[in-house]
């Protein structure tokens, strides 16, 4: 069988990393793969923006299988033009997708279906958010309507500064077509979780429970990136698990049914866990990033396979079994990241590293020059190791990353703390 991997970054890399470990029969593929990848599959100089480049040549080479890794080329409508072309895609439709490339569309969605979220307002013009913060207790959470890499939600803890973000936003449109309208939403607090699923329609197949850093700095501080680490499993309980399937996850595929959208492929929850119960803060419409590091690294089961049936409607009865071992990974990035950084900066020490099923560097902006590993992006590397417990994956984890450098290396101290 033949497989294509969308997308090259730190999530693909783990797909493939995945894929090749349960199925070294299946020829591999992937969409302009990073220096990582590039050694585990055949490249395909195909962007993974480009749907229709990723549909004709899945039907020109006999892919049996196209993984969607990032949300862009889905909200785009890669499944809707792969489905016409007769090609299995691991991905929803465009307008199932648009429970992450819209926030407006999904709090509706919710509301709709009684799934818990946090308080919202939805604005379309400038002057009335403006309005309508002026009676906010704070702090509250602004967030772009549209994608934003992961950088679109603010959270704000004075008048003045969410004004300032509704100017960046709406005005000045930082991110935008995506900043066309905000949702303003009551701040939660809790410990955040991330679940994710795979959903064949029908069927829902949890995967392990996770967590991820999304703040810069240490502490949780400072602005919101794509992800600074995560780690696996995250506290929840069975009850808490059985609780957001069916009081979360199906209640929203019954909704988007109700509007004759068949859901299939990933579909991620960020949960709160608040003194008043779990709450959704957002959805994706792909597996996390960086949370499907550490998940990879847990799995024990042939996850090609789940995820081939998930795509071709035939989950029902498949179950998935997970190493009692923890994992752990923590991302280095560019200076400067996730504002304006540098490229082409060589990364040194890779070679002196051995990896194993208990350590891997699942690389995520990187390429090739002179036949040297450099940086081509903001995040670089993720590293990532499996132990008996979150501190022995910790230790592992930081006593890798310490051997590696680049000019402008940053990575968080506190992963898993």
């Amino acid at each position: 069988m033949r497989c294509l991997i969308v997308g090259n970054g730190g999530r693909e890399h783990a797909l493939l990393y995945a894929v090749k470990k349960s199925r070294p029969d299946v020829e591999l593929f992937a969409t302009r793969p990073n220096a990582g990848m590039s050694g585990m599959c055949n490249a395909v100089n195909v962007s993974p923006e480009d749907p229709r480049g990723i549909v004709d040549f899945s039907k020109k080479n006999g892919i049996d299988l196209v993984v969607a890794g990032p949300e862009v080329p889905l909200s785009l409508g890669l499944a809707n033009m792969a489905g016409e072309a007769g090609v299995n895609v691991l991905g929803p439709v465009k307008e199932g997708a648009r429970l992450e490339a819209s926030k407006s569309f999904a709090k509706r969605l919710m509301k709709k279906q009684e799934v818990p979220t946090a308080d919202y307002e939805i604005f379309h013009e400038p002057e009335k958010a403006a309005d309508y913060l002026k009676q906010c207790r704070y702090p509250v959470v602004i967030k772009a309507d549209g994608l934003a890499a992961g950088k679109g939600v603010f959270i704000v803890y004075s008048q003045a500064e969410a004004c300032g973000v509704i100017e960046e936003v709406m005005v000045k449109k930082v991110f935008g077509p995506a900043g066309i309208s905000v949702v303003i939403e009551e701040f939660l607090k809790g410990r955040e979780v991330s679940y994710i699923c795979l959903i064949d329609g029908e069927n829902v197949l949890p995967l392990a429970s996770s967590k991820d850093h999304k703040r810069i700095y240490d502490g949780d501080t400072g602005p919101n990136t794509g992800g600074m680490g995560a780690f696996s499993p995250a506290e929840l309980s069975p009850g808490q698990e059985e609780f957001v399937v069916e009081k979360v996850i199906k209640p929203v595929l019954a909704g988007l049914r109700e509007r004759g959208i068949v859901y299939r492929g990933f579909l991620y929850a960020g949960l709160m866990l608040t003194k008043d119960g779990i709450k959704v803060l957002e959805f994706n419409c792909r597996s996390g990033d960086p949370e499907t590091q550490p998940i990879v690294m847990r799995a024990e089961s042939d996850l090609f396979d789940a995820f081939y049936r998930a795509a071709s409607g035939t989950l029902a009865g498949v179950k998935l079994s997970w190493s009692p071992d923890a994992a752990l990974t923590v991302v280095a990035v560019s200076k400067g990241y996730p504002g304006i950084y540098e490229k082409g900066r060589e990364i040194n020490g890779l070679d002196e590293i051995v990896e194993s099923d208990d350590v891997r560097i699942f690389h995520a902006g990187t390429s090739f020059k002179d036949n040297r590993a450099v940086t081509s992006g903001g995040r670089v590397l993720n590293v990532t190791a499996r132990g008996a417990t979150i501190q022995e994956a910790r230790e592992k984890v930081y006593s890798v990353i310490e051997r590696i450098s680049f000019d402008g290396i940053y990575y968080r101290s506190d992963i898993g703390l």
